[in-house]
């Protein structure tokens, strides 16, 4: 089967999507290769940047101790960042991996303009072709439709936000630099106050960061040691609706 390009498809990067496909009864030959390609880890799927110094897409993560010791070799999984399939997506699909092709149906189903890609992938992989089949089916119930209406305007609102909050913190520094500079000089002036908002800017962003992972399920001292904020910080964060899922 292929996805019509014109039809509209919910986003597999929602939880509750991603579950409804993959718990399907008809969708257990999905279930197990995707556990397949994964190599018996469990998945944790991104639609945001969550490690932005990384140029791949697919983090294999584990949890150690503050001396680098593993936790255990019982848990580990794969973070895979939707954001950066570009690359993936260039390869012919004859090359990619089943991981590959995985990640890049559920990164772009729902997106008519790479329809053709993902429709390729999906004549090629059987059991891929089954979870297209149950998305489409899903995507058609307009229960499911009103559902990710409402998480479209959450996550737009949120964004929203969050730049405000940047911008402002751009603005105090520049303000605060320009009445700094007229008593020790307009340059000194200008640099502490731009040092000043981009500092805010980077705290909300590690704030942001942190509140993604902590939706992906990702445990504390990881974040801790992802992004600088301390525990206390991070527990004080209250965990919105997951855009990830695990498996």
């Amino acid at each position: 089967m292929a996805l019509p390009t014109r039809e509209v498809i919910l986003p597999l990067s929602y939880d509750f999507v991603l579950k409804a496909v993959l718990t399907h009864p008809d969708a257990r030959p999905a279930l197990m290769d995707l556990i397949s390609a994964a190599i018996g880890r469990e998945v944790v799927i991104s639609v945001r940047t969550v490690f932005p110094d990384y140029a791949g897409y697919a983090s294999y993560i584990q949890m150690r101790r503050d001396d680098g010791t593993l936790v255990t070799d019982q848990l580990s999984l794969i973070l895979v960042e939707l954001s950066k399939l570009r690359g993936a997506r260039r390869k012919p699909v004859g090359e990619m991996t089943a991981l590959e092709m995985w990640s890049i149906f559920m990164g772009y189903a729902d997106k008519p303009r790479h329809r053709k890609l993902v429709n390729e992938i999906i004549s090629r992989r059987e059991a891929i072709a089954v979870a297209a089949e149950v998305l489409r089916t899903i995507s058609k119930d307009e229960h499911a439709r009103a559902k990710n209406m409402s998480r479209r305007k959450f996550e737009t609102d949120t964004f929203s936000n969050l730049a405000t909050a940047e911008e402002r913190g751009r603005r105090a520094g520049r303000a605060e630099g320009r009445a700094e500079g007229h008593a020790e000089g307009l340059a000194e002036g200008h640099a502490e106050g731009l040092a000043e908002g981009h500092a805010e800017g980077a705290a909300t962003k590690a704030l942001h960061i942190a509140q993604n992972m902590r939706s992906l399920g990702i445990p504390v001292d990881t974040i801790v040691a992802a992004t600088g904020l301390t525990r206390e910080e991070i527990e004080k964060l209250s965990v919105a609706h997951a855009t990830t899922d695990c498996i």
